[in-house]
């Protein structure tokens, strides 16, 4: 249920090359990627031995394929509930899965999910978790990790099982008539859930909204300051963090 590699290109390519052999909850982890991946083309930085690189086989048969963004709201709350008992202070979750304390991304979570007859079958959730790296030398924006926090070192291999523990809980208690009460807790523990904020088009454009909902889908809709309601999907806005 748990393979550790010192050194691999993936843990996600790892664990779809061997899916086969691995079953829900199977977990791989590795002390440095060589070709370790955020969302899109992103590249996610990791100092070796310093973070958590991980991926975790799912069977998340509970969830219809037409409502697949609750398995990323489970996961993100599962991450953020158990990074705030170790880290004793506030983190949440910018849309639609990187996780924050403040203004700064202290986790990434790409998840892959493999349909099978029209249901998804199987998901990989590959998480990378700043740790106790406090150097980021990256064109990353603004990476911070627990230690940078917190000031201290932390066990990695606790954190991994609490978390590990916590994803699999999260799925094993969720039934599909609970759907509501998660979609309602995401919104909650969402970054800038409340008052206008600045975001961008990706020819440049900036405006001012709200966040009013995240729909059953995932889509991101925003009340302008003219009141509009606007929907985006993933990658068709960003968040400005800073001006």
């Amino acid at each position: 249920m748990h393979k550790h590699f010192d050194e691999t290109d993936s843990t996600n390519r790892w664990l779809r090359d061997h899916i086969a052999d691995c079953t829900h909850g199977f977990l791989v982890d590795a002390d440095f990627q060589t070709a370790g991946k955020g969302q899109a083309t992103n590249k996610w930085e990791s100092e070796r031995g310093q973070n958590l690189l991980f991926s975790l086989l799912l069977e998340p048969t509970k969830i219809a394929l037409r409502e697949q963004f609750l398995l990323s709201e489970l996961v993100s709350l599962a991450m953020v509930d158990t990074l705030k008992r170790h880290l004793g202070c506030d983190v949440r979750i910018k849309w639609p899965n990187d996780i924050y304390v403040g203004d700064s991304k202290l986790c990434g979570i790409l998840i892959e999910t493999i349909v099978q007859g029209g249901a998804m079958a199987k998901a990989i959730v590959g998480i990378g978790l700043n740790v106790n790296q406090t150097v980021f030398t990256s064109d990353a924006p603004n990476p911070v990790s627990m230690k940078n926090i917190v000031g201290k070192n932390f066990d990695k291999e606790l954190i991994l099982s609490d978390l590990h523990n916590a994803i699999l809980n999260y799925y094993a208690n969720f039934a599909p008539d609970t759907a509501a009460q998660v979609q309602q807790r995401y919104f909650a523990a969402l970054y800038r859930n409340d008052g206008l904020h600045t975001y961008q088009l990706p020819d440049g454009t900036r405006f001012a909204a709200a966040i009013e909902q995240v729909e059953p889908t995932g889509h991101l809709v925003l009340r302008d300051a003219d009141n509009r309601l606007r929907t985006f999907a993933f990658k068709e806005v960003q968040f400005v963090i800073s001006e």
